[in-house]
């Protein structure tokens, strides 16, 4: 998973200066009995035509330029990634997550401090904090302080890692490469498992990612029959089981199918199920289109409750 003006300074006589001009023409042609017709009568000269008819620019102190920034003014929703253990090994997941400010700043840095599904971690030191985040011919280039450098992890955790900023920092052009600063430095090694020399892109989603990507509801969330419904994205070639269950129980509230047979990589899928208040917990299960339920490539679950509209 990038957001002055001049003022004519030349100013003409105002008003106090044209009335001093005509106070002291009057004085000379009295003195020297000569006096020209009054101001206002008669065609002006050519200096004071113009004078006339340009505008007038009050002093003024200078506007502050404002600087081009790319921030978004209020808050934007960004997809997160973060490790989780599937069937067939870690993958990536993702939370869709609010952050204020910076887009992509604000995601790196969730993606930082941690998930807020109890089954997702991240292995990135707590202490890291994003310096700066910026864009430029397809690279986007992440700086974080020397916290990003703590981590005991072994070559494949490191590589998830990689994977895991990258896909979260090109999150409005998956095409792009992430090259990553610390302290103003290229990275290089990292962990003394990896190393990041050179931007890096997205690698294959299909061995990379979870084959169930939840984005609603969010864990924890509150929703009403006004915003009811689940999404997200899931392996194709894939069949999608999903159940409701009240939280606390093996009972179901609500249950289906999604098939997702068409398509490469991933494809989206949405569900809009009929429930009743109450608090309780979404199952979503992916396994191949042709296989056993009961051996998934990904299991995802999510809590949430349940309310009528106001």
């Amino acid at each position: 998973m990038n957001w002055s003006r001049n003022l004519n300074v030349d100013r003409p006589a105002g008003r106090i200066g044209r009335v001093a001009q005509v106070f002291f023409g009057s004085l000379v042609c009295v003195l020297l009995a000569a006096c020209a017709p009054p101001a206002g009568q008669g065609s002006p000269s050519q200096s004071e035509s113009s004078s006339t008819l340009s505008p007038v620019v009050s002093p003024a102190t200078p506007t502050p330029t404002v600087p081009q920034t790319s921030e978004p003014a209020g808050p934007s929703s960004v997809l997160v990634y973060f490790v989780t253990e599937t069937p067939t090994g870690p993958r990536l997941a993702r939370e869709l997550r609010g952050v204020s400010g910076d887009a992509r700043a604000g995601a790196v840095q969730a993606m930082i401090n941690g998930p807020s599904d109890p089954d997702y971690t991240t292995f990135w030191d707590p202490a890291t904090s994003v310096l700066s985040t910026s864009t430029q011919a397809g690279v986007v280039t992440v700086e974080l302080n020397s916290a990003a450098r703590n981590a005991t992890v072994d070559k494949a955790t490191a590589n998830l890692m990689v994977q895991q900023l990258v896909f979260t920092a090109t999150m409005d052009d998956p095409n792009a490469k992430v090259q990553l600063l610390i302290d103003g430095e290229v990275a290089g090694g990292l962990w003394g498992t990896t190393s990041w020399d050179q931007p890096i892109g997205r690698g294959d989603a299909t061995t990379i990612l979870a084959a169930v990507l939840t984005d609603r509801p969010a864990n924890g969330s509150r929703l009403t029959s006004d915003d009811a419904s689940f999404s997200g994205e899931v392996l194709a070639g894939s069949t999608l089981a999903w159940a409701v269950r009240h939280a606390g129980t093996s009972d179901e509230a609500a249950a289906g199918e999604v098939q997702a047979n068409d398509g490469e990589g991933f494809v989206p899928f949405s569900i809009t199920p009929e429930l009743g208040p109450g608090r309780f917990v979404l199952e979503l299960r992916a396994y191949p289109a042709d296989g056993d339920p009961n051996t998934p490539l990904a299991i995802d679950t999510r809590e949430f409750s349940f309310h009528l509209a106001a």
